[in-house]
């Protein structure tokens, strides 16, 4: 992620993820691709459930609120 990260956002990406942990070399990089890749995975599904729950807590508060008006 450099430093035009926001130009993207501009275009509609709301978010990054690194499968780099820590600078490493690119046989190392190689070597745990599998397992860091598995955890990029694990993060991207975490953030769009908390995503998903925030979304429903919203449409459940505006349902409420209609219903009170």
């Amino acid at each position: 992620i450099g430093d035009d990260a926001d130009v993207v956002r501009l275009h509609g990406v709301a978010s990054f993820f690194s499968s780099m942990t820590a600078p490493s070399s690119l046989e190392d990089a190689i070597s745990h691709a599998r397992h860091d890749i598995a955890q990029v995975a694990e993060n991207v599904m975490r953030t769009f459930m908390v995503g998903m729950s925030l979304a429903n807590q919203v449409a459940s508060n505006q349902r409420r609120a209609v219903a009170h008006a």
